[in-house]
């Protein structure tokens, strides 16, 4: 995938499992809904409401305000706006470093604290705050609920018509609290990726994915696809820039940019759901949508609709995406890594010397704390593996450089290897990529001891030189996201060309 393919999907994918958490919120919700229903109908029935005096009904009234003003203020905190915006920030940083180790982009970062804190105290839905809008629905329901119980006192109606008019209020609140939390949640995705786009200089704009069905507003419909750079501008269109959700139950998402010149035009609902596995889509739909959808029975709306995504908690939501595990994790394994790294050190020192062997590079023998955390995460995506899983394959957390003499190198490797045997290490792989037409010439090995495994280069002066200098700058070129198919290729020749002029060590064709 391109940096803008593997963007759309990744953030798709994330925005599905936002819904489901959002499912599970919204199941709190109506439950305390349902449950504020039966108190207040317990509340009503049996009263003999006609005969009621004026102080008496008011009193009555005053009750069921009561209710309903615990109840929404029960409501407006189930939706813990602060928790979700550190987590979604915290989630896209981590995600980004990721994005960096796959495709060369710069170091992330994090969206800034002050816009962090705007959006955890102040977000608005549909310009107002969580609790002005469910405040606004509260005296809403009370007005109607008012009215109706007037009405039967008036009137005289049964328990059962005022029971059913009840249940049609009712009705009516629990629509406008699954829009709330519908729309509560797409904000949060949308306005957090916008300000971290914002502060990262690689994103250079955003584009406007709408999910394309028979249910799709209008006005989504026509802003599918559209792009705009950073400064909000229009490429190609005349549409003004907005931040979805652009009404309410919008399921659109504002998706980054790293190349504004790249054909890529986004994805529909359905193209997703194509690049997802059958367990990928059973573990977000259940197995029965699941399948549905697989095969392409049921459309992505039809299936958000029909409650087939599988509702997670945050916290179950924290654990997919390791949001606070990774960290652990890693602290835990740099830690092991740094504490057996001195020892390491001394034995390869003492091994080099012994074989008239230097060592290049040794100040950088242990790769940075940030630097793991950015390949373990980018393993887990790429690879759909574990955190321990990801972590087993990393062997360059620790790594040492031997530079050996042209003409001796053969049998200086060979020392080396006899010296790491007797003292106990493993050689698990070698790589030789000395040959002809080869843009990086050098020996790679990974050894291993006690469960420990590190990197070890062999290279002459020369090669190393190279390595460090002309040709590493030619490299990171090349993985640009924005250089072009026949750039890249001419930076590949120019590496291939280079390497060519490395003197070729005897029998180097030996090692494997």
């Amino acid at each position: 995938m391109t940096p803008n393919e593997q963007i759309t999907h990744d953030l798709l994918t994330r925005q599905i499992d936002l819904m489901r958490y959002e499912r599970s919120v919204r199941r709190e919700v109506l439950q305390r809904l349902e449950a504020m229903r039966r108190e207040v109908e317990d509340k009503l029935r049996g009263q003999n409401l006609d005969e009621m005096g004026r102080r008496e009904l008011a009193a009555l009234l005053a009750d069921i305000d009561a209710i309903l003003s615990r109840d929404y203020d029960l409501i407006s905190g189930s939706l813990n706006t602060a928790e979700v915006v550190e987590d979604e920030s915290e989630w896209l940083f981590v995600w980004m470093g990721g994005m960096a180790a796959m495709y060369g982009l710069p170091e992330p970062k994090r969206l800034p604290e002050t816009h962090k804190q705007a959006l955890q105290n102040g977000l608005l839905v549909g310009g107002l705050t969580i609790a002005e809008a469910f405040a606004g629905q509260r005296d809403a329901l009370m007005r109607r609920i008012r009215a109706q119980v007037r009405m039967a006192a008036v009137g005289g109606s049964g328990w059962e018509s005022l029971k059913t008019d009840l249940q049609a209020a009712f009705k009516r609140a629990i629509q406008h609290a699954e829009t709330t939390t519908a729309t509560w949640i797409s904000t949060i995705a949308n306005q957090t990726a916008y300000w971290a786009g914002k502060a990262n200089p690689w994103v250079k704009g955003y584009r406007h994915i709408s999910v394309l069905d028979s249910k799709t507003s209008s006005v989504c419909t026509n802003r599918h696809g559209k792009l705009w750079d950073k400064q909000k501008q229009p490429q190609g269109h005349d549409f003004e820039f907005r931040v979805p959700p652009i009404h309410p139950n919008c399921r659109s998402r504002l998706v980054w940019v790293a190349d504004l010149g790249d054909n890529f035009q986004g994805v529909s609902g359905e193209d997703w759901v194509k690049g997802r596995t059958l367990a990928q889509l059973q573990e977000q739909f259940g197995k029965g949508i699941g399948q549905m959808l697989h095969d392409g029975t049921i459309s992505l709306h039809d299936a958000v609709r029909r409650g087939g995504l599988v509702p997670m908690t945050l916290r179950e939501l924290q654990e997919k995406y390791y949001t606070p595990n990774i960290a652990v994790a890693v602290d835990k394994a740099f830690a092991k890594f740094k504490a057996v790294e001195p020892a390491i050190t001394q034995d390869i020192k003492t091994i080099a010397t012994n074989a008239g062997a230097a060592l290049g590079g040794l100040d950088y023998r242990l790769k940075t704390k940030a630097s793991l955390a950015r390949k373990v995460h980018a393993d887990i995506v790429n690879e759909a593996i574990s955190i321990k899983d990801a972590l087993s394959k990393t062997n360059d957390v620790i790594r040492y450089t031997a530079l050996l003499d042209t003409d001796s190198f053969f049998e200086q490797y060979r020392k080396i290897n006899s010296a790491l045997h007797n003292r106990g290490y493993n050689i698990v792989r070698v790589k030789n990529t000395w040959y002809d037409g080869a843009p990086y010439k050098g020996i790679n090995t990974v050894i291993e001891k006690n469960g420990i495994s590190f990197e070890m280069q062999y290279h002459t002066q020369a090669s190393f030189d190279l390595k460090n200098g002309r040709l590493h700058e030619l490299y990171e070129q090349q993985r640009l996201p924005d250089v072009p198919e026949a750039e890249k290729v001419r930076l590949m020749q120019e590496m291939v060309d280079l390497s060519a002029k490395l003197q070729t060590p005897p029998n180097i064709e030996l090692i494997r």
